[in-house]
């Protein structure tokens, strides 16, 4: 009936069954929507008063069925189930309780059954107690508990039980929690990436998206789960810095289950880096001689960049003089030509585009006359022999400098063995390489001749 006491439908038949069996003690429960569930005790598997059964089904609220009538629990041994009570929600799930001696003393069993009519669960028990008698259901729901009153005789007499249990968490599910964007100053926007929206519980659930900063979008910013949205960064402007924000996802059926999910922007620059910034080299005057090292030319931020490196002095060389981010650059120094004292040069690094650019490398490189110079010749010796022996082999030490040098000799390997461990100016020694204490195969071994001074 409406609220003017006028009907609203004409009657309907709830049970389809063509025979003349019996059903009866009825119940019935309406969701918000206005679809209604009715419970019953059936008959139709079995002869009156023996094996009842529960049946439901479902109708619209115009009293159109939304399912097929059912049996609520199968059993095949002819055990009663009897007293069944309903209970539903306001979004459409349904708790069916009923009085159950399929265990061999009356149980209070149930089904829970959610808004689409799909069972999420198929037989669970209310009472703690096994061995006596649990019978006059009731149920009730709230959306996340349910709360269950019986009649027990577990104490001898019949008082009344509840209990309460928990049947549906709703909340939303967002994947992934944590979104990266990378991004150049100045460039194109990164690529939009995909947010899906999930939901825990029986239920879709009605959400909503807000952003905490303006160069973040959601598109679409609401909608039902499940649902897949897109994140966007929605400007290029932004300088060199890393930003974070977060989009809220509003649950906006229970208002209750807001998820939070992370977002990192990384607005990236190429960064020239010079892993030094000043290179000194060391000689001797009025020899003609070549010294050298490497610098790396890095890049400390993103994408990439190519630079230049130059110098205004005619005895350094840059090698090579051009190339990308992440490559070595060669300083080369030679003294041909050049007197004693000291020199400096810097040498300019621009990598166009890049931050800290250009940058420069000072060279500093000092020659002296007034000290000893050591050579020694041979620089290399190379030997192949058959079979075990010993050979000697000269070599010379001259002093290119002035003053008193004032030498020592080392060996790595005892095979190797110099006629001479020290001296004095310009000298000659030989080396002897002892093969009988060795067996066949390659050796390397070194002959150190420094100045002690």
């Amino acid at each position: 009936f409406d609220s003017l006491a006028q009907p609203l439908g004409v009657n309907v038949r709830v049970n389809t069954d063509p025979g003349k069996t019996r059903q009866a003690f009825p119940d019935v429960a309406a969701d918000g929507a206005g679809r209604f569930t009715v419970v019953w005790v059936d008959w139709r598997n079995g002869q009156y008063p023996s094996n009842p059964d529960i049946y439901t089904r479902q109708f619209s609220k115009d009293l159109t069925p939304l399912s097929a009538e059912r049996v609520v629990r199968a059993d095949p041994s002819g055990l009663p189930q009897r007293q069944p009570c309903i209970a539903a929600d306001r979004r459409g799930n349904v708790a069916i309780l009923w009085a159950d001696s399929v265990d061999g003393s009356w149980e209070i069993s149930g089904q829970m059954i959610d808004a689409d009519g799909v069972i999420r669960e198929g037989l669970f028990t209310a009472n703690d107690n096994r061995d006596s008698a649990q019978v006059q259901p009731d149920v009730a729901l709230d959306g996340r508990k349910r709360y269950i009153v019986w009649t027990d005789k577990r104490n001898g007499d019949f008082d009344i039980y509840c209990s309460i249990a928990s049947y549906n968490q709703p909340q939303l599910v967002p994947k992934p929690l944590n979104l990266q964007f990378v991004m150049e100053v100045g460039g194109a926007a990164p690529p939009t990436q995909e947010l899906t929206i999930g939901h825990a519980g029986y239920n879709p659930l009605s959400w909503s998206a807000v952003t905490s900063a303006s160069w973040l979008t959601v598109s679409p910013s609401t909608g039902v789960t499940p649902d897949t949205v897109t994140v966007s960064v929605n400007t290029d402007t932004l300088p060199l810095g890393t930003y974070l924000a977060s989009i809220t996802l509003i649950d906006e059926t229970d208002k209750d289950s807001s998820q939070v999910v992370s977002v990192r922007l990384d607005v990236t620059a190429p960064i020239l880096s010079i892993d030094m910034d000043t290179v000194v080299f060391r000689a001797f005057a009025g020899v003609d001689s070549v010294r050298q090292t490497s610098v790396r030319i890095a890049n400390a931020g993103g994408g990439s960049f190519s630079w230049t490196a130059h110098d205004s002095v005619g005895w350094l060389e840059e090698v090579p003089d051009a190339g990308l981010s992440d490559e070595d650059l060669l300083l080369v120094a030679r003294t041909a030509g050049l007197t004693a004292g000291d020199y400096q040069a810097t040498v300019f690094v621009d990598a166009p585009g890049a931050l800290a650019s250009p940058d420069s490398i000072i060279v500093r490189l000092g020659l002296v006359d007034d000290l000893p110079y050591l050579r020694v010749r041979p620089e290399s010796v190379y030997v192949r022999t058959a079979s075990p022996q010993s050979e000697k082999l000269p070599f010379t030490i001259t002093n290119a400098g002035v003053g008193v040098l004032d030498w020592r000799i080392q060996t790595s390997e005892p095979w190797l063995l110099p006629s001479k461990t020290a001296g004095l100016g310009d000298d000659s020694f030989t080396v002897t390489f002892d093969s009988s204490l060795l067996s066949d195969g390659r050796y390397v071994a070194q002959l150190i001749v420094f100045d002690s001074g």
